[in-house]
């Protein structure tokens, strides 16, 4: 039986769901993390959240982008924007 690896490039800390997804399956994961997530909490950050989060679709593409921009401002669908 051969062994196969999985390789993980999620952030620091993001390596778990993929870990455990690999394990069910009888293989193994190296996790290399590129990457450590920082949130920004500056003017600049919240002011660039809110410019984003005028459009008329937003798309949040990771559990971590959510997280981050909660804690800078209200998550709610405004008036203008479509939903899914």
């Amino acid at each position: 039986m051969r062994r196969w690896y999985g390789i993980s490039l999620r952030p620091q800390g993001g390596h778990g769901a993929l870990r455990r997804a690999a394990a069910r399956v009888g293989a193994r994961t190296v996790a290399l993390s590129p990457w450590k997530l920082v949130p920004l909490e500056d003017a600049h950050a919240r002011a660039a959240l809110e410019a984003a989060l005028a459009a008329p679709r937003v798309v949040f593409t990771s559990p971590a982008a959510v997280r981050s921009a909660a804690r800078l401002a209200a998550l709610r669908r405004r008036r203008a924007q479509a939903g899914c």
